[in-house]
């Protein structure tokens, strides 16, 4: 037979049948019945009112002598509480749970204790230690140590830390370069300033390119130097004046020393040597070269060499790292 609609669903009564024993005597029933009319009893088929009985649990008690008799009382259950099984692990999704259906009513007491707390730390927490404050929080004198650094290398006795976050290891060997033009004297141009070609050098480290006549400062070089310029003149046919010598310091001329010799139109001074200091303040990659201008009425005028190649370097540049 089909159906109109939805298909009706039919449910079970459980019934029991117990033997009366002329007394009034109590039965124990498999199920408890939320109250006594969830019950049909009937005594010899006559349905009982339930005042006849009452139910404690699965206890019934009958009020009065129930005849004595076998299977004569029925017990008929007008239905049964359902019972919701436990859901079985990880099997409550969250579409199940209605939104703000969990509330503090619903948690444990030591959660609800948690969550205050932690609000607490978050709105009003006073820390101590290496961290100090409540809302402002300050880092404490003497927190940031060696240990809290993400410097590279090894921090010791013997290292230092650079500017670009990393421990080396700390120098005492003396930075200095001293370059001189050998072998052969160079001509100049009367009245311009001429780069001296120092050709040769002594130095603590390649800093001094003895093809471009350029000192150029390394990371290590970083302080304060003292460069002592000096030049040797020599005139062929007639007495030189304002003789001077500079250092340019990345390719910008400087103060420089002035000499000026005058004879009065007699020919004889025609080769003397003169100098000049500089304290300078070097920074990495700084560049150091040595100039002349020396003047003449006419006639040749030399940069002096030395007498030989391995004498007296007459030209020279000498700087040293104080």
């Amino acid at each position: 037979m089909s159906y109109i609609g939805k298909q009706p669903e039919f449910t079970q009564y459980p019934s029991k049948f117990f033997d009366g024993d002329g007394s009034a005597m109590t039965v124990t029933l498999d199920y408890a019945p939320p109250n006594d009319a969830a019950l049909l009893v009937f005594i010899d088929g006559v349905r009982q009112d339930t005042s006849a009985y009452n139910c404690t649990g699965t206890s019934c008690v009958f009020t009065g002598s129930v005849p004595s008799g076998t299977n004569n009382v029925q017990v008929v259950h007008m239905g049964l509480t359902v019972d919701v099984a436990v859901p079985a692990d990880d099997t409550i999704t969250t579409v199940k749970i209605q939104d703000d259906a969990v509330t503090a009513a619903k948690l444990a007491n030591s959660i609800n204790t948690e969550i205050a707390a932690n609000t607490a730390k978050v709105t009003n927490a006073t820390h101590t230690g290496d961290v100090t404050g409540a809302t402002a929080l300050t880092i404490a004198t003497d927190a940031v140590d060696i240990a809290m650094l993400s410097a590279t290398g090894t921090a010791d006795a013997t290292t230092f830390l650079r500017g670009d976050n990393s421990w080396a290891a700390a120098t005492t060997d003396a930075r200095y370069v001293y370059a001189y033009l050998e072998t052969s004297h160079q001509a100049v141009s009367s009245g311009v300033d001429t780069l001296v070609q120092l050709n040769g050098a002594t130095q603590s480290h390649s800093a001094y390119n003895t093809g471009t006549y350029t000192w150029t400062a390394t990371a290590d070089d970083a302080g304060i130097w003292v460069f002592i310029a000096q030049c040797s003149v020599h005139y062929d046919s007639s007495n030189g004046d304002e003789s001077k010598t500079y250092i340019y310091l990345n390719d910008v001329k400087s103060s420089g020393a002035y000499a000026w010799t005058w004879t009065g139109g007699t020919d004889y001074l025609r080769h003397y040597t003169f100098s000049q200091q500089y304290l300078v303040s070097i920074s990495t990659s700084d560049t150091i070269k040595m100039y002349a201008s020396l003047t003449a009425p006419s006639g040749t005028i030399n940069l002096f060499s030395g007498d030989v190649a391995s004498g007296p370097k007459a030209n020279s540049l000498l700087g040293f790292k104080l």
